[in-house]
């Protein structure tokens, strides 16, 4: 017969060290939410990449956009926010994504590389910060 609790014990060991890591969340993110229109309509499903413009973990929030424009920026779990610090963003919208693929981008390509981009957000170290993006032809 096998000894069961060494291997009970091994396996809580393995559970709470596992565990402990994930307590472990690393720098203080603050909470971003905010708004896409695109020529003054809430712009549905469109992705948002926050590019640090500062050193750091090179973490990049991401954000996608609800009915009527509204997204939460998300780094490690959904809604938790984004390092403080200045960011460049892209903006991506695919309406007719489908198992074949994404389907075109329907913004104007300057807003989907952050080469190119000419949107900027710098998230703050207090409170919730709220960023409103105009996109225009």
């Amino acid at each position: 017969m096998v000894n069961r609790i060494p291997l009970l014990t091994l396996l809580l060991l393995a559970l709470a060290i596992s565990f402990s890591s994930c307590a472990d969340t690393g720098p203080a993110l603050h909470p971003v939410h905010g708004k896409v229109t695109y020529n003054g309509k809430p712009v549905s499903q469109a992705q948002l990449v926050f590019h640090p413009k500062f050193t750091g973990p090179n973490w990049l929030p991401v954000g996608v956009t609800d009915s009527a424009g509204a997204f939460a920026a998300s780094t490690k779990v959904p809604g938790d926010g984004m390092l403080p610090g200045r960011y460049k963003v892209t903006v991506v919208w695919h309406p007719y994504a489908s198992d074949a693929g994404d389907g075109p981008n329907q913004l104007p390509a300057k807003y989907a590389s952050p080469d190119t981009s000419p949107l900027e957000f710098e998230a703050g170290t207090a409170g919730a910060a709220a960023a409103t993006f105009a996109l225009q032809d």
